[in-house]
């Protein structure tokens, strides 16, 4: 579906996760990526160093590798 959201962000669906606090981790923003969606990760509550979300990268083609449960 194409609207003037997916064609502004470049994403596949007119969808967004938003940064919910304990909720949106980085499997979670990665998996809503993966299926063509935004993803916003919950950066108030992150204490994590490294970046978790770089993490969970491929790093030849920046895609998760974790898998949706």
């Amino acid at each position: 579906m194409r609207t003037a959201l997916t064609r502004l962000i470049g994403v596949r669906h007119p969808i967004v996760q938003t940064g919910m606090g304990w909720v949106a981790g980085p499997r979670l923003v990665s998996a809503t990526a993966n299926a063509g969606a935004l993803g916003i990760l919950a950066s108030a509550t992150n204490t994590e160093e490294p970046c978790p979300v770089r993490e969970t990268l491929d790093p030849d083609n920046n895609r998760s590798t974790e898998v949706a449960s």
